[in-house]
Order: structure tokens, then C-alpha cells, then sequence
């Protein structure tokens, strides 16, 4: 359900905002890997980037957009 909801709300924003939130999703997730190894990323946040990766690809890239 979540990943249709976010799929609805990225049909409103631009390929540069879809990318700027992948790259701060991987942020993220390399920040985490500098943090303790007992408090881990939540996995909702890389499933949330694949999702937005996933729709960039579909969406965009065919218009000549590069996915982050």
C-alpha cells in the first residue's frame, strides 16, 4: 500500500526532485554506515529509494534523464 501511495506522490515532482531525494536516501544510508553497528538503517528508507530509483527508470529515463 505505502508503495503505491509514494509512487502517486512522485507522479507530481520533477526528475531533478525525484533524483535529489535518491541522493539524500543515499546519504543516508552511507551516514549509517559510519554510525554503531546496533542502531541499523531503517529499511524503509532503502526500499523507499528503490522505489523512486524504480520509477525514475520507468518514468524518465527513456526522456533522456539520468538516474541517481
Amino acid at each position: 500500500m505505502v508503495d503505491i501511495q509514494l509512487e502517486q506522490f512522485l507522479r507530481y515532482l520533477t526528475p531533478t526532485t525525484i533524483n535529489q531525494i535518491i541522493v539524500e536516501f543515499n546519504r543516508a544510508e552511507e551516514d549509517n554506515k559510519t554510525r554503531i553497528a546496533s542502531d541499523p538503517i531503517d529499511p524503509n528508507i532503502i526500499k523507499a529509494r528503490d522505489i523512486c530509483r524504480s520509477f525514475m527508470r520507468r518514468n524518465w529515463e527513456p526522456f533522456g534523464y539520468e538516474v541517481e
